[in-house]
Order: structure tokens, then C-alpha cells, then sequence
């Protein structure tokens, strides 16, 4: 029991289980630089300098999302808006490899039916 309530504390901490890419960006009210992390619930922009959680992106809000030779692309629906999405473009040459881990983590806890893959400018269905 002690060993579990240590594992849930850990489970608990925002940065547990994440692989981590330095990214660029150019979003308002965003850092130019940040880190990138790629985790079981989801996708985390964190401060590089405070290591603050800047935006958690949960994969069942995913609606799309690929690469090309510099950048990560992601496009998440507008929850708080109800309507439409945001895609957000993330400068790194590691794009494929962030793709290829969000997308396991997506295929174990959600699956794949209706997202779309973003590979080298064009749209592909997953299905």
C-alpha cells in the first residue's frame, strides 16, 4: 500500500512519464523558446527558465496533427469555445520522432478513429 501511495504521488506530478524536445515558437504571450513534453495524457509546453506547465493539450482533444523536416503540428479543438480548433506549429527537427510517441501513447489510451496525420503539407486520414 505504501509503494501504490508512492506511485500515485508520482503519477500526480505534471512532468512523470514525459520524453522532452526543445521547441521554438510563435504564439502570443508564449516564450520564443520552451520545452515540449510528450506524455501518457497528453502534450505539455513547458518554461524552459521556470519549468512552469505553459499548456496541456490532452489527446482526446486532438483533432490532427503531423510533422515536416522543421516543425510539429497540432491541431486541438476550442473546448472552452465550443466551436472550431487551434493549430499550433512548433519549430524542431525531431517532428517525426514527438509524432511517432504522441501517436503510441494516442493508439493506448484512445485509439485512432478520427484523427488525421499531417505529413509533409498533406493530410492523411488514419483510417
Amino acid at each position: 500500500e505504501v509503494m501504490m501511495t508512492f506511485v500515485h504521488m508520482l503519477e500526480a506530478n505534471p512532468y512523470y512519464g514525459c520524453a522532452y524536445w526543445f521547441v521554438t515558437l510563435d504564439l502570443p504571450n508564449m516564450p520564443s523558446e520552451a520545452i515540449l513534453a510528450v506524455s501518457s495524457v497528453g502534450i505539455r509546453l513547458i518554461d524552459e527558465d521556470t519549468r512552469h506547465v505553459l499548456m496541456h493539450l490532452l489527446y482526446r482533444d486532438m483533432i490532427a496533427w503531423g510533422f515536416s523536416p522543421t516543425s510539429f503540428m497540432l491541431t486541438v479543438l476550442d473546448r472552452k469555445a465550443r466551436k472550431g480548433s487551434t493549430t499550433y506549429y512548433f519549430g524542431t527537427q525531431d517532428g517525426k520522432d514527438i509524432k511517432g510517441l504522441a501517436a503510441a501513447h494516442k493508439d493506448v489510451t484512445r485509439g485512432t478513429a478520427g484523427l488525421e496525420d499531417y505529413r509533409d503539407g498533406t493530410f492523411v486520414d488514419w483510417d
